[in-house]
């Protein structure tokens, strides 16, 4: 069901409950739409580059943008301050970049695989971001003999440039990337963050990514102070690049 309430811009609809997006027939009514009290799924959206039809939108619970053809950015969510849950991003097959979210201050956690364009993230202005994770890896077989397999690759994805504000970060897990070869970004955040109330240190994994090297990963857990000494175990890194540490599978992923 939707709502609205005086504006005078137009941006009028609160819609409660989840909304999903996946023919121009949705486009009109949407122009007006400003709260979604629920899941906003973009999904297998052909023949449009961008999502102008959501410029009123300000606050979400989260956002699926799944299977689109031809979706080249975020460009149209200008206005789009909070996403209180996920911001899951799989399967688009033209995604280059996640620029467009030029208000967006707080995300509650990203989730971003099988993109096979995807080169940078340009998620510039948000300043908390809860966890952080590109793909997965499952595990075929079990026991001993378990094999971890890389799944949800975003193979131009090198780095996470374009984090330029963020200070508070739960955790960064980066699995099965075949090209990712910087933490530079992530060092720099870790640098930057508001240590937790607790103590608690963020969840750092790194797992099949096996162009990423050894010093890379040192570099991350010494902005966290753990000392250049620091060995991470199979958990915490395996399977990177010249990285005799095997995945875990008997337990699962």
């Amino acid at each position: 069901s939707s709502s609205s309430s005086s504006g005078g811009d137009g941006c009028t609809e609160v819609v409660e409950g989840d909304v999903e997006v996946n023919d121009e027939s949705d486009f009109e009514w949407l122009r007006t739409v400003r709260e979604v009290q629920g899941i906003l799924t973009i999904a297998e959206l052909t023949g449009h580059t961008n999502v102008e039809f959501l410029e009123c939108l300000e606050s979400v619970q989260g956002v699926l943008v799944r299977d689109t053809q031809s979706l080249l950015s975020f460009d149209g969510l200008g206005r789009l301050r909070t996403i209180e849950g996920e911001l899951a991003v799989r399967g688009n097959a033209s995604l280059e970049t996640l620029r467009g979210l030029d208000s967006l201050e707080e995300i509650g956690q990203v989730w971003i695989r099988d993109n096979p364009e995807l080169s940078r993230l340009e998620l510039e202005n948000p300043t908390d971001i809860g966890y952080f994770r590109l793909g997965w890896y499952e595990c075929d077989g079990s026991g001993p003999d378990a094999t971890a397999i890389p799944r949800g690759d975003n193979p131009k994805l090198t780095g996470l440039d374009g984090f330029g504000q963020v200070t508070m970060v739960s955790g960064f897990v980066i699995e099965g990337q075949s090209s990712f070869s910087s933490t530079g970004t992530i060092v720099d955040v870790l640098s930057r963050r508001v240590p937790s109330p607790t103590g608690g240190l963020p969840d750092i994994r790194f797992h099949l990514n096996p162009a990423l090297a050894q010093d890379e990963i040192g570099a991350v857990f010494g902005a966290l102070g753990l000392g250049e000494e620091f060995e991470p175990t199979s958990g915490v890194a395996c399977e990177n690049q010249d990285d005799d540490n095997k995945c875990a599978c008997e337990a699962g992923s």
